[in-house]
C-alpha cells in the first residue's frame, strides 16, 4: 500500500525524460527527477499534467508524493510518485544551472504572474476568441479593446486554475476512546 508524504522548500536537480505513450485519455509523458541535494538519493516520478514539467533549478514550494514498493528481478525498489506540486514565487521558479541546459522551459511556469505561463494561456484564449468570431458575427461588432480585455481575463483565469494544486482530501474523523471511556458502541443507545 502506498503512503503519502510531503516535501516543501526544495529545488529540482537533474531531470530525465521517462517513458511515454498513448492511453485511453490521449498521450502521456513521464518525467523522472532528483532533488538538488547531494544527500537525497530519492528518484521522483511525475506524470506530465497541463503542460507542467519539472526542470532543473525549479524551486518547489510544496509537493505531495506517494511512496510505494515494487519488486523486480528479486530486488525491491521504492517509488516516489508525485501527485502535485506548487511552484515557489516567480523570482525563484526558474534558476538555470551554471552549465548550459538543453531542456526547454515548461509551457506553464511559475504562478499567474509568470509571463511565460500567462502568455501561453492568453495566446490560447486569443485563439479561442478568433474561432468564436468566425462562428458568430456579433463578435465583429465589439470594440477591439473590449475583446482584448476579455481575452486577458480568460487567459488569467485559465493560468490561475492550471497552477493551483488540488486540495488534499482530509482524512475522515475517527473518534478514539481512551482508557476509562464508557461510550456505548456505535448504534446502541446510552445505558440510562
Amino acid at each position: 500500500m502506498a503512503e503519502k508524504d510531503y516535501e516543501s522548500g526544495v529545488t529540482i536537480g537533474k531531470v530525465y525524460k521517462g517513458a511515454s505513450g498513448e492511453g485511453e485519455y490521449g498521450p502521456w509523458q513521464i518525467w523522472n527527477f532528483y532533488l538538488d541535494n547531494k544527500d537525497d538519493k530519492r528518484k521522483f516520478t511525475w506524470f506530465e499534467k497541463d503542460g507542467l514539467i519539472p526542470i532543473e533549478g525549479m524551486s518547489i514550494k510544496a509537493m505531495e508524493f506517494e511512496v510505494s514498493e515494487t519488486q523486480k528481478g528479486g530486488k525491491t525498489f521504492l517509488n516516489h510518485t508525485v501527485k502535485w506540486f506548487k511552484l515557489s514565487e516567480v523570482s525563484n521558479a526558474y534558476k538555470p544551472s551554471p552549465q548550459k541546459s538543453t531542456q526547454k522551459p515548461p509551457s506553464v511556469a511559475g504562478t499567474t504572474n509568470s509571463l511565460e505561463g500567462l502568455s501561453f494561456y492568453v495566446s490560447y484564449a486569443k485563439d479561442l476568441m478568433i474561432a468564436a468570431m468566425s462562428l458568430n458575427a456579433d463578435y465583429g461588432q465589439r470594440a477591439v479593446d473590449a475583446l482584448a480585455a476579455e481575452v486577458m481575463e480568460i487567459g488569467k483565469d485559465m493560468c490561475r486554475s492550471a497552477m493551483e494544486p488540488p486540495e488534499p482530501k482530509p482524512e475522515p474523523y475517527k473518534p478514539t476512546l481512551g482508557p476509562g471511556d464508557d461510550y456505548p458502541p456505535v448504534g446502541e443507545p446510552p445505558p440510562y
